[in-house]
């Protein structure tokens, strides 16, 4: 969560579509603003990459509404790196800062000079900002009622987006929530199968060996800060 008057400006990169498939290859995307550059964690390069990453700026709120009057932009280029080390430009794309806020929408941003124009390749982007106040008002709603990697996070923020992503628990709709509730949200199943244990009584003492049988022992574990037990 970020300091009073302060706000995370967040570029989420999830997907690319109409891109020329090259499994030799790895795409990053480099995103600059405010005279910084963060970059994207290397992904396979094909038709339809799957990003699904965060990039995060922290600054004053002041000085946010100084790059809304200058109207400034986040230019993001995008790499495609072979195995050999050789680097290329795939294009770029700019995002506009001025209509953003606290609502997490979904656009799809065309690539500009690309070396591939009749593909009409594309990324999918969330761009948005997270304050004291709206990140507060989510954990109330959370509270109350009732999901991309982070990399390339600005030093200053990464604090920032690590606690604003702790599981909450929503008792009432039987699930764990990580981060903000948006109607993009995908819900995944984790299932936990433990099949035999064995030499368990190895771990015991001589005097407890003659006592020890079957129902003697039970399993903890913890997952989500939640203590579980299987008998």
């Amino acid at each position: 969560m970020p300091q009073p008057d302060r706000i995370l400006l967040v570029v989420s990169i999830l997907e690319g579509r109409n891109f020329p498939s090259q499994p030799s290859s790895q795409l990053t995307v480099d995103a600059k603003f405010d005279g910084e550059i963060l970059t994207t964690d290397p992904v396979d390069f094909t038709s339809t990459p799957d990003i699904n990453q965060e990039l995060a700026w922290e600054l004053d709120k002041k000085t946010f509404q100084q790059h809304k009057l200058q109207r400034s932009v986040i230019k993001c280029n995008a790499y495609t790196t072979t195995s050999s080390g050789q680097r290329e430009s795939l294009g770029y794309f700019m995002i506009d800062i001025r209509p953003l806020n606290t609502t997490q929408k979904i656009r799809w941003h065309h690539l500009l000079q690309t070396k591939y124009p009749k593909l009409k390749s594309e990324f999918s982007i969330c761009a948005y900002i997270e304050d004291d106040q709206s990140t507060r008002s989510a954990s109330a709603t959370l509270k109350t009622s009732k999901t991309p990697s982070t990399t390339g996070v600005s030093s200053a923020s990464s604090a920032s987006r690590s606690k604003y992503l702790q599981p909450v628990l929503l008792e009432d709709k039987g699930y764990y929530q990580l981060g903000a509730d948006v109607s993009s949200a995908e819900i995944f199943g984790l299932s936990i199968t433990i099949r035999s244990a064995k030499n368990l009584i190895h771990t015991t003492n001589t005097k407890q060996k003659t006592i020890c049988d079957r129902k003697s022992f039970k399993i903890d574990y913890t997952h989500l800060n939640q203590n579980n037990c299987i008998l």
